[in-house]
């Protein structure tokens, strides 16, 4: 399996009181701190149903959980309540704590020789004519880099997708363009990538032509369907009427898990998306609530291309996030008195494949002013010849990496 994402998220960023200072008592960190990651699960579940999702569709919730956290540190009042309960977040220097034990985390992998790549990098791309806070400088110093936004829309753009291309070892390129960075004071960027193999491969071999039926009624279509029977983990969700299966990659670390409504047609599948939500995901990357079973899986060889604009904006518009593209009421005070969102872009690609996946991400926010007879076990069949969602998930820190949907082979 092979997979890449690309997502760019712009925003624009108006002008408010400035506040005397950047945190307040109420962000300090408990010395028993654990990372809560659950507002990934949740923004992912909550944006997949706001959007609309016909046909294929996928998307990166961990890049636009961990842009959108960036801008959660510059908030105040309304603008800082609303993304709290989106994103799940409790205190900015909480927050922060959180991106930068990602950060560890992804470093002690690499250090320790990981047989899979996960590589997470956040930038803040700062005009040179815009002031910030003494305060933001000095706790987020090794986020900033100052460029010539403004005045160099060609040279900022080349900077800023060459850092994104970097990370996600060239697999995305060109987020943003010079006339995106049109008056452009701050651009807030986040990009990640994931390369690893399945644990159990697909034999090339064995991937033959098979049918895959959109409704039960339509005409079937011919796809390459690949094939394996294994031991693997796999279960039942009932509240979204649904059978899971994890496909692990090597390392064990991060898991494709696999959604197939149990009942076929419209309305197996709008119970399982109406029954999304955060916690239900993590039920549903709970290994504790699967059996190692023996299955002949079934799982179609695709590629997705999709690019989000205006409907990402409003998705999280839809989640109660207001204020922030609001030039009245937007308050991103803690980094500038002059800033306030206006757009949100998403760009992804994903290609499934016998060997693994490679996905990668990048979001950026920019601120401008204002069988047989054998004694073995009958396999259980999963076939995906039929609609299904699917997740990747890093187990070891909960996160939700990435979502998408299986719809329509002739898309």
């Amino acid at each position: 399996m092979h997979a890449v994402v690309v997502i760019s998220l712009l925003v624009a960023l108006a002008a408010v009181e400035v506040h005397p200072q950047c945190f307040t008592n109420n962000d300090v960190v408990p010395a028993q701190f654990v990372p809560d990651l659950s507002g990934i699960s949740h923004l992912g579940a909550e944006l997949y149903r706001h959007l609309d999702t016909r046909g294929n569709f996928f998307f990166s919730p961990y890049s636009i959980w961990s842009a959108l956290s960036l801008t959660y540190l510059g908030a105040r009042g309304n603008t800082e309540t609303q993304l709290s309960e989106a994103l799940k977040l409790d205190g900015k220097m909480k927050t922060l704590r959180i991106i930068n034990s990602l950060k560890i985390i992804a470093t002690q992998r690499d250090v320790a020789g990981a047989n899979f790549t996960f590589k997470d990098a956040n930038r803040i791309y700062v005009d040179d004519g815009l002031s910030l806070r003494r305060c933001v400088t000095g706790y987020l110093h090794e986020l900033l880099e100052t460029t010539d936004i403004d005045g160099d829309t060609t040279g900022a753009a080349q900077r800023i997708n060459n850092f994104v291309s970097t990370v996600t070892e060239n697999r995305i390129q060109d987020v943003v363009s010079p006339s995106d960075l049109v008056d452009g004071r701050m651009v807030l960027v986040n990009a990640a990538f994931f390369k690893g193999n399945w644990t159990s491969q697909f034999e090339a071999s064995a991937t033959t032509p098979m049918d895959f039926k959109v409704t039960p009624n339509s005409a079937p279509q011919s796809i390459p369907m690949m094939r394996q029977t294994t031991s693997l983990m796999y279960g039942k969700s009932e509240e979204l009427g649904a059978h899971v299966l994890e496909l692990p990659y090597s390392g064990d670390k991060i898991s494709m898990f696999i959604m197939l409504p149990e009942e076929e047609g419209d309305a197996g599948w709008t119970r399982m998306v109406s029954g999304l939500s955060g916690p239900a995901l993590q039920r549903v990357a709970d290994r504790s609530r699967l059996s190692r079973q023996l299955v002949d899986v079934r799982l179609p060889r695709f590629k997705v291309e999709k690019m989000l604009k205006d409907e990402l904006k409003q998705g999280l518009q839809r989640m109660g996030i207001i204020d922030l593209f609001d030039f009245r009421l937007s308050d991103l005070s803690i980094y500038s008195p002059e800033l306030v969102v206006s757009q949100v872009i998403h760009k992804a690609f994903v290609e499934v494949n016998e060997e693994g996946t490679e996905a990668a991400a990048a979001t950026a926010v920019i601120a401008v002013t204002r069988s047989g007879h054998s004694h073995r076990p009958r396999p259980i069949p999963f076939y995906c010849d039929r609609p299904f969602l699917y997740i990747i998930v890093d187990r070891e820190t909960t996160s939700l990496l990435f979502m998408g949907s299986y719809r329509d082979p002739s898309l």
